[in-house]
């Protein structure tokens, strides 16, 4: 006998008065959509790229999957079977539905200072504690920043935990304070999470180009020294100069005093 929380008709989402076959075609259509298996493949792929924070959600999405294939089987169990589907219908009561508990964390995504034309990205996460969401609505609270992007992994609907990243592109962005709100809609229950940035304009060094100067050639400080300066003759020049004119002085008294005998005898 189901407890009192369960509702067999409203778990395949059918009438209390459906046909059998329209409970066998809800019910498979409702385990293909909700079968854990679908997520195998995006199981190995995140074990094999090492995204510990996707793999988490991904477990947690085959268990939410896996029991609520449960409850499925359960009630297609009972109402498939005439007998039974009988005695559920006599003992059936008004059921108390569990509301879902959503848990939204964190509640505010502050991406500081950041310079014109830089990216970067942060997420939060929806949570579902207990209950199963019927409905679920994702998005910006007014019209999508220019700055801003959502990214939903692995996808957006009602099996819970899911990933929002939020991507941040201040490329062509005017400087100053930006600030928006994603907005989360869980069975008309709305959750906010604020998205906060400064963006800054990027300074860009210019460089002078050096002015050309025609170089005037001067002479070296060895050449403007001896243009100037004249050497300082040795101490021995002079009294060489003095001896070399006192011996040609000699040697010209001596010539004249011959010439003068010479005539003189002739």
């Amino acid at each position: 006998m189901p407890t009192d929380s369960s509702d067999y008709y409203a778990i395949l989402g059918v009438a209390k008065n459906a046909p059998l076959d329209e409970i066998k075609a809800q019910y498979k259509k409702l385990v293909k959509e909700n079968h854990p298996d679908q997520y195998n493949g995006l199981k190995s792929r995140y074990e094999q790229n090492g995204d510990n924070a996707l793999l988490k959600l991904i477990k947690e999405k085959i268990l939410e999957s896996e029991r609520f294939c449960k409850l499925l089987n359960e009630a297609f169990g009972m109402l498939s079977d005439p007998v039974k589907r009988k005695q559920y219908d006599a003992h059936i009561f008004e059921p108390v539905i569990e509301a879902p508990r959503v848990i939204v964390f964190p509640r505010r995504l502050s991406f500081g200072n950041l310079l014109e034309g830089q990216k970067k990205s942060s997420f939060f996460t929806i949570k579902n504690e207990e209950g199963r969401a019927a409905s679920i609505d994702i998005n910006w609270e007014g019209e999508k920043p220019d700055w801003g992007d959502l990214v939903v992994e692995p996808d957006e609907s009602a099996t819970f935990p899911i990933k929002i990243t939020v991507a941040v592109n201040t490329t062509g962005i005017p400087s100053g304070q930006k600030s928006d709100r994603v907005v989360v809609i869980v069975d008309g229950v709305t959750f906010g999470v604020e998205v906060l940035l400064n963006v800054e304009k990027r300074v860009e060094l210019r460089t002078t180009p050096p002015t050309y100067r025609p170089s005037i050639a001067t002479p070296a400080a060895s050449t403007l020294g001896s243009m100037t300066t004249p050497r300082k003759p040795s101490r021995w020049v002079i009294p060489l100069i003095l001896l070399l004119i006192m011996i040609c002085g000699g040697a010209l008294i001596a010539d004249v005093q011959n010439g003068i005998v010479l005539l003189t005898n002739w």
